[in-house]
């Protein structure tokens, strides 16, 4: 059964096949993070979780984790940008799949910062 087929249809996931073997696999939902924050909320486990056995199952795909974040500055010394933040939220993310035992020769992370955003972020909905 292809990947985007076994993905399809389960809570917190969207599939769009970009090219002939390439999907997107987004992870919906609240925010997964803290504005300005690294550390992973329950909820994205919650929804990792659901991937995790098709990604397992799947050994010859290889995963590219793609970290964002919103338009807010980062204050404080911890982060220099919204860039190297983006970048260690996709990292936090592949510590997941390192975890359990998804080799890391299968596995990228980076960081978009706020360059992509799925919504407008003039606005608190958004």
């Amino acid at each position: 059964m292809a990947l985007d087929k076994e993905l399809t249809g389960r809570d917190g996931v969207s599939v769009t096949r970009v090219a002939a073997n390439k999907l997107m696999i987004r992870l919906e939902g609240n925010v997964f993070f803290d504005t300005g924050s690294t550390w992973v909320k329950d909820e994205m486990f919650t929804v990792l979780d659901t991937v995790l056995p098709v990604i397992k199952l799947h050994r010859d795909i290889d995963i590219n984790i793609q970290g964002h974040t919103d338009n807010v500055p980062v204050r404080g010394n911890r982060f220099k940008n919204n860039w190297e933040l983006s970048v260690l939220r996709a990292t936090e993310t592949l510590e997941y799949f390192l975890h359990y035992d998804v080799p890391s020769t299968r596995l990228t992370a980076s960081g978009h910062a706020d360059s992509q955003p799925v919504a407008d972020n003039r606005t608190a909905a958004g």
